[in-house]
């Protein structure tokens, strides 16, 4: 792939699709990706499965899957199935955003899905695997190149939500200070510190990062050698949400680091029992520098 940090900078949400399909050989390439793929937890079986013909999988999901069950009309949709095991929502995360970044590469344009139960979608799209369906993204060619950040009244069609929007991924981001303590909890960041260790640029694109209604719930501490993560419960999202983005971010500073410095490995976990963190952030993993 290209140099991380720009797919990420250029990685947008898409809503509205084209009816243009995408070329049969480049959703291979999307498929072979993903089989490829640098994975989170290597040892949980996962399955991708394509739906080339994306209408009927429209129809078959409206009501079950999408922003409060208003499902995403694309011309594509990968589904993601994962062997049920600690942390694989964290990797499903992880492995799906890596595609993700892959279509950034490819000029094809995505999005996430959500939905609630695993079993209403293989009921409905028919599927006969026994894992537990982790993930759906859309996949084709947007009609525009805006971003859709926050659904504010969908009245029940996105394309004619209000909808706060913006043209890029850089709006709307915590200064790095904001989300990287140094040594303990609630110690922001001096930057030097950040370019003595190579992390600056890391944690400069990291913010760019996508989460659930842009809400970027993550914060790090730099302690000793090693990064730790961090992600804020929140009432208005699942948890299953919040380990998606906490899987999402891990792929995120895994790659921009791979770059620039070494190619790091997240371990899920806590490694600060006794470092007091407020009770509304969970640990959810770290990686040694």
């Amino acid at each position: 792939m290209k140099n991380h940090a720009k797919l990420i900078k250029n990685r947008k949400s898409t809503r509205d699709y084209k009816s243009v399909p995408v070329a049969e050989e480049k959703l291979e390439v999307l498929i072979d990706f993903f089989h490829q793929g640098k994975r989170l937890i290597p040892e949980i079986e996962m399955e991708i499965i394509l739906f080339r013909e994306g209408a009927s999988v429209f129809e078959k999901l409206k009501g079950i899957a999408g922003y409060n069950g208003i499902m995403i009309e694309a011309p594509h949709y990968i589904v993601i199935a994962s062997e049920v095991k600690e942390g694989y929502i964290e990797n499903t995360g992880f492995v799906g955003e890596n595609v993700i970044l892959k279509a950034v590469d490819e000029e094809i344009d995505t999005c996430w899905i959500t939905f609630e139960d695993s079993h209403d979608i293989k009921n409905a799209l028919e599927l006969k695997t026994d894992k537990e369906v982790t993930g759906i993204i859309a996949v084709g060619y947007g009609m525009d190149k805006k971003k859709i950040l926050h659904g504010v009244d969908t009245g029940g069609n996105y394309s004619k939500a209000d909808m706060r929007v913006i043209e890029d991924n850089t709006s709307f981001r915590y200064a790095i200070e904001e989300i990287v303590y140094y040594k303990e909890w609630g110690t922001p960041i001096d930057n030097m510190v950040l370019e003595e260790r190579g992390l600056a640029e890391a944690f400069a694109f990291l913010r760019l990062a996508p989460s659930t209604q842009n809400l970027q719930p993550w914060k790090f501490v730099l302690k000793d050698s090693m990064i730790v993560l961090t992600i804020k419960d929140r009432k208005e999202i699942s948890l299953k949400e919040e380990k998606m983005d906490a899987g999402i971010v891990m792929l995120s500073f895994y790659l921009l680091a791979s770059e620039t410095l070494y190619e790091p490995h997240w371990y899920l976990g806590n490694p600060l029992e006794e470092e007091k963190i407020p009770t509304d952030y969970r640990v959810v993993g770290w990686c040694k520098l």
